[in-house]
């Protein structure tokens, strides 16, 4: 990787870990697109030409893309902006990536699945319930049918500590520690990913020259309610304000898969260290707690 790595969205959750991680390894540039943020530069997706221009500027050898628009909802009730980021969005940064020869990795979902069926592995065929799972599969299509050398990287229920406080185990120890009960679907199955588990994993593959379509999330797939008590466990937090909900109970405009868990067997085997389980990445993020939760 002479030419260095290229971190789009580095200001999130992922991109700041594969940020962290490649770092110390190889020239590394982050990007951020609504808040500034020190040491990384502006890049907007839906911006063709800053996009095309970035690239050319830098001539990165590996190209990684967390950034999106992540936000289930907003996806089913705005198709139409949220499109513009995350597929036509998309397609702006396929076009710079072959332009400059690199290597793309770009971070899929496993909501590309129905649920009916998991936990999936990599051949099985994606049926997108909602319109983030839709968007997400036809990224994937569209990598595949333009890009030789690329990794798809799906990925499931990660966490990690972050100030912004979005994802799911966050969000959960601040409010079981401030006393507050919290709502949480009793029939929804994931994988939970700790997300600097995911950037060693990606490193790895991405050194060892592999390509193709990767589930890349934590080791064992378990009810969200399962993942739950098991935080509740690991930070000594009242489980007792835990409050498990049917998902048709709680009003949601998106469909959510049921069972969509992720098989990591393909991409386990190519590596040589155990990707951590809910409770390894839990204890793991604890040793690790970097800030205080207001």
């Amino acid at each position: 990787m002479d030419g260095g790595v290229i971190v789009v969205g580095a200001s999130g959750l992922v991109g700041n870990v594969l940020w962290r991680e490649f770092s110390p390894h190889c020239r590394t540039i982050g990007t951020f697109c609504r808040s500034e943020v020190p040491n990384l530069i502006h890049l907007d997706l839906r911006d063709q030409e800053e996009v095309r221009s970035v690239l050319r500027s830098v001539r990165p050898d590996v190209v990684l893309c967390p950034a999106a628009e992540p936000n289930v909802e907003l996806c089913e009730m705005d198709p139409i902006a949220t499109r513009r980021v995350n597929v036509e969005g998309l397609q702006n940064l396929i076009t710079g990536t072959a332009e400059v020869g690199a290597f793309l990795v770009y971070f899929s979902s496993d909501y590309v699945f129905d649920g009916i069926h998991g936990p999936y592995s990599e051949e099985d065929a994606c049926s997108p319930l909602n319109e983030y799972g839709r968007q997400k599969s036809e990224c994937e299509r569209m990598i595949a049918a333009q890009l030789d050398r690329y990794i798809i990287g799906r990925v499931s229920g990660v966490y990690d500590w972050e100030k912004q406080q979005k994802n799911f185990v966050v969000r959960f120890i601040e409010c079981l520690g401030a006393g507050r009960s919290f709502p949480l679907p009793s029939d929804q199955v994931i994988t939970p990913t700790y997300a600097p588990n995911l950037a060693r994993v990606v490193r790895r593959l991405v050194e060892n020259g592999h390509r193709g379509l990767f589930h890349l999330t934590g080791s064992r797939p378990v009810l969200r309610t399962e993942f739950a008590q098991l935080i509740a466990d690991v930070f000594a937090l009242d489980a007792s304000l835990i409050r498990p909900v049917p998902t048709s109970d709680l009003g949601l405009r998106a469909a959510r898969p049921r069972s969509a868990g992720l098989k990591i067997d393909k991409a386990q085997a190519l590596l040589d260290f155990p990707v951590a389980g809910p409770r390894e990445g839990l204890e793991a993020m604890k040793k690790e707690r970097p800030f205080q939760l207001t």
